[in-house]
C-alpha cells in the first residue's frame, strides 16, 4: 500500500472483490501470486516460488491449496484511480469444497482455470457451476499452454481445437445453468491463454488479431515470450479492467431507497488469528460499518454488538476501526454465528442468502491421545477444528471411548491429524474407513403394554406440530396432538436420552419416531420423561437395525444417444438407476452412487467427450449389505 493511501476510503465503485476457482494443480496458487506482485505485496522475482497464500505448513509441503486466504491490496487503475482488490485463493481439492461454498457468496468474479492439456476436471464443472450459482462475473484462463508449445508434435490447429473445446463447455454450461452474466468467449476478451509458470498471458482474440497464435509459439520456442505479453505487464488489461465492481453487484440482499444508510453484512466461514481468538468473514453489503455498533442476527431477530472489525493480509490480521461498503473484513460479535447469515443495523423485509445443501461426512476414523492426561486437550483442539470448518465433526464413541472424526475425503481428514500433530499430541488410530449408519426397520414397534403407549418407526410422517429433532434434524420425535401427554416432559426427555443415553450417538440416521397412545390417562411432567425414555430405551434392545451407507443422489444430463453408455457405466459402479427421461435431444438420468466413488464423474466424462452435467441434488442413505 502506498504511503499516505486509505484502502478504507476508497468508495465501492473502486472495490473488486474476486476468487480464483480451478481443479487442483491447474495453476491458482501461481497465479495469486502474479497479483499479489501487481499489487506490491510479493517481489516479482518470488512468484511461483514461495506460494504466499499457501501459508499453512501442509500446504507448503504438499503443494496444495487447503484453507482460503485471503488478501486485499490497492492497485493503480491506469488513469481512472486507485482500486482495491479483495483476493480468495480457493483449494482445488474435492475434499475441502466445502471452504469454496462457504466463501462464493462474498465476492463479485471469479477467474477459472482450465489447464490445457487437462481440460474440463470434475472439480472444474463444480466450481464453475459454483460461480453461476452466485451470479459472479466470469473469466476464463487457459493455462499451461506452454506445454503445448514446447510439444514438437503440437501445431496451430491442435491448440485451436483445445480452446474452443473448452470454450464450448464453458458456454454449454453457463447456458445449462442459466447465467445471468456475460458468457466468456474468444470475442467477448473473458477467454484468455498463457503460462502462470513462465509469466505470460494473452487475450486469445487478441493473439489472433495482432500477433498470431502461431507467431506467438515460435517466439516460446525460440526464446522466452516478451514483455508485450506477460502477465505482470498486462494484468490490468487482462483481469483487472473486467472485474465487475462492488457496486455493480445484483444483490440477493438490498436495502430500499429509503434505507440508503442501512447496514447490511453476509456472513462466510469462520478465522482464527495468532491470538486464538474467533471472528467470522463478512462482506459489507450496504452502509458504513464501525467497531462497537450493534446489529441484528436477521434469522432470529437477536441483537449482537461488533467488538472487533479486523482486515485480512493472508494470515494477519490488521485492525480497524470502521468499513464501507464492498469490503471484505473479519469481525468478532458476542454470540456464535453461522455460514449465510445476514446481519442488519435494523430489521427490515430482505430476502435471505440461501447456502447451498450442505456437504456431509462420508468417512471417519478412529483416534486417541497415547497419554491420556492429553485427553482434554485433544478436544480443545478438535472443538476449535470444528469451528474453523462446518464440514469436520468428531464424537466420543460411547462402545469404545475412542473419539471418531468424520470428513469429507481422505485428505480431509489427513490435514486434521496433521493438525493435532502440530499441536504436540501424540495420537493412535485406525485405519479411515467409510461411514455406515443405520436406521431401524420400517415395521419398528416398541409397545408399552401397561399404558398401551407405541413408539413406531414412521419414515413417512409428515407433521408442523410438537416435532423434536437433534441439531441435524436425523433424528426426529413426532407427537401429534395427544392431550394426554405433557409435552414438555416428552421434549426434555427426548432431548435427555440425545444427549446423555443415546448409544449408537453419530450412528444413526433418518431416524423418525411418532408416538401413539390408544389410552385415557393423562400424564404428568415426570411420567411423561419417564415413560418417553422407556420407550426409547427399548428402541435399542427390541427393534431391528439395517445398516445404511451415504450415496449422492444425481441428476446426470447428457446427449440422449450416450445414455446407454452412461448408465452401464453407473450400473457398473454399484449405482442405482432411478428414472430416465429423454423426451428431446438432452437424456436426463436420475439415479443414485456411492459417495467415494471418485472415478465415476472421470468414466463418465470420457464416454460423453466432457459434454455432461452432474448435479448432486442430495445425500441419502441407502440400505447396503456390506
Amino acid at each position: 500500500m502506498r504511503k499516505g493511501l486509505d484502502k478504507n476510503k476508497i468508495l465501492e465503485d473502486k472495490i473488486n472483490n474476486f476468487c480464483i476457482l480451478s481443479h487442483v494443480d491447474h495453476g491458482k496458487t501461481t497465479l495469486s501470486d502474479y497479483f499479489l506482485s501487481f499489487g506490491k505485496k510479493l517481489p516479482k522475482s518470488m512468484v511461483g516460488k514461495i506460494r504466499a497464500l499457501d501459508y499453512l505448513d501442509i500446504e507448503q509441503r504438499r503443494g496444495i491449496t487447503v484453507e482460503n486466504s485471503i488478501m486485499n491490496m490497492i492497485v493503480d487503475g491506469h488513469g481512472e484511480g486507485d482500486e482495491l482488490l479483495n483476493l480468495i485463493d480457493t483449494p482445488g481439492h474435492l475434499d475441502f469444497s466445502g471452504n469454496i461454498t462457504d466463501t462464493l457468496f462474498l465476492v463479485d468474479n471469479a477467474i477459472i482455470i482450465i489447464d490445457i492439456i487437462e481440460g474440463f476436471m470434475p472439480q472444474t464443472q463444480f466450481v464453475l457451476s459454483q460461480a453461476i450459482k452466485n451470479n459472479l462475473k466470469l473469466i476464463i484462463f487457459i493455462n499451461k499452454v506452454d506445454r503445448m508449445f514446447t510439444g514438437l508434435s503440437e501445431n496451430i490447429e491442435d491448440i485451436e481445437y483445445k480452446i474452443k473445446e473448452i470454450t464450448d463447455k464453458v458456454e454449454w454450461l453457463c447456458k445449462f445453468d442459466n447465467y445471468d452474466g456475460v458468457i466468456p468467449t474468444v470475442k467477448n476478451g473473458l477467454v484468455i491463454i498463457g503460462s502462470a509458470k513462465d509469466n505470460w498471458a494473452i487475450n486469445v482474440s487478441l493473439a489472433e488479431r495482432k500477433y498470431g497464435l502461431k507467431h506467438v509459439m515460435e517466439n516460446y520456442r525460440t526464446e522466452q515470450p516478451n514483455e508485450n505479453i506477460s502477465i505482470y505487464g498486462n494484468m490490468y488489461e487482462l483481469f483487472l479492467s473486467k472485474f465487475r465492481k462492488a457496486s455493480e453487484r445484483k444483490l440477493k440482499i438490498f436495502a430500499d431507497e429509503k434505507n440508503e444508510d442501512l447496514k447490511i453484512l453476509t456472513v462466510g466461514r469462520k478465522y482464527i488469528d495468532e491470538d486464538g481468538e474467533i471472528y467470522s468473514i463478512a462482506k459489507v453489503e450496504n452502509g458504513d460499518l464501525s467497531c462497537g455498533e450493534d446489529l441484528f442476527i436477521l434469522s432470529t431477530k437477536n441483537k449482537i454488538n461488533v467488538l472487533d472489525m479486523k482486515l485480512i493480509e493472508g494470515k494477519k490480521l490488521s485492525s480497524v476501526g470502521r468499513v464501507g461498503k464492498g469490503n471484505i473484513i473479519c469481525i468478532k460479535v458476542d454470540a456464535s454465528l453461522s455460514v449465510g447469515e445476514t446481519l442488519m443495523s435494523e430489521i427490515i423485509d430482505v430476502e435471505e442468502i440461501k447456502m447451498p445443501v450442505e456437504h456431509e461426512p462420508t468417512i471417519s476414523i478412529s483416534i486417541e491421545p497415547k497419554d491420556y492426561d492429553q485427553f482434554e486437550n485433544l478436544i480443545k483442539l478438535l472443538e476449535i477444528q470444528m469451528i474453523l470448518d462446518s464440514k469436520f465433526k468428531y464424537f466420543q464413541s460411547k462402545e469404545t471411548g475412542q473419539l471418531v472424526l468424520m470428513g469429507l475425503g481422505k485428505l480431509h481428514l489427513e490435514v486434521k491429524l496433521e493438525e493435532i500433530k502440530k499441536g504436540g499430541i501424540d495420537i493412535s488410530y485406525s485405519e479411515i474407513e467409510e461411514i455406515i449408519y443405520y436406521k431401524p426397520f420400517k415395521d419398528a414397534i416398541i409397545l408399552d403394554e401397561k399404558t398401551n403407549m407405541k413408539l413406531i418407526y414412521d419414515e413417512n410422517h409428515v407433521s408442523d406440530k410438537n416435532i423434536y429433532s437433534d441439531e441435524r434434524e436425523n433424528f426426529l420425535l413426532i407427537c401429534d396432538d395427544n392431550k394426554f401427554l405433557n409435552k414438555d416432559g416428552v421434549k426434555n426427555a427426548f432431548y435427555n436420552f440425545l444427549n446423555y443415553e443415546n448409544p449408537m450417538r453419530e450412528k444413526l440416521r433418518e431416524v423418525k419416531l411418532k408416538i401413539e397412545y390408544a389410552g385415557d390417562e393423562e400424564f404428568n411432567y415426570e411420567d411423561s420423561i419417564v415413560l418417553i425414555i422407556k420407550l426409547l430405551r427399548n428402541l435399542y434392545g427390541i427393534a431391528n437395525f439395517e445398516k445404511v451407507r451415504p450415496m449422492h443422489n444425481v441428476e446426470i444430463i447428457v446427449d440422449k444417444n450416450k445414455i446407454g453408455g452412461v448408465v452401464n457405466i453407473i450400473k457398473k459402479e454399484n449405482g442405482l438407476i432411478r428414472k430416465i427421461l429423454d423426451d428431446n435431444e438432452m437424456g436426463k438420468i436420475e439415479c443414485i452412487v456411492p459417495v467415494n466413488n471418485n472415478d465415476l464423474i472421470d468414466m463418465i466424462r470420457k464416454e460423453t467427450g466432457g459434454l455432461v452435467v452432474w448435479n448432486i441434488i442430495r445425500m441419502e442413505y441407502i440400505k447396503t449389505n456390506i
